[in-house]
């Protein structure tokens, strides 16, 4: 199941962000596929501050450049948290 309503968490350099995304996801997604937004609209992905709330626009941490993959599984579960390269490359 796609939930783009919850953040995921990243601890980077003693700040506590989340990235989410802010746009909806045109479903159904694939494996392999284009993972695009509605209508064929670009995904639209924000970083926030988790302490004060704020989208972040400065620094290091706001030139990112994030790759988005579509696996197929169920990952609701603890078991796929903090996978090793290898285990990521199985799924996809």
């Amino acid at each position: 199941m796609i939930n783009t309503k919850d953040p995921i968490w990243i601890f980077l350099d003693g700040k506590n962000l989340q990235l989410h995304f802010s746009s909806r996801l045109s479903l159904p997604l694939s494996k392999g596929g284009k993972a695009e937004g509605e209508q064929a609209a670009a995904i639209h992905i924000v970083l926030d501050d988790a302490s004060t709330r704020h989208v972040v626009t400065s620094g290091t941490e706001a030139s990112v450049k994030l790759d988005v993959f579509v696996l197929e599984d169920d990952f609701n579960d603890e078991a796929h948290q903090g996978w090793t390269r290898e285990e990521f490359e199985l799924y996809y």
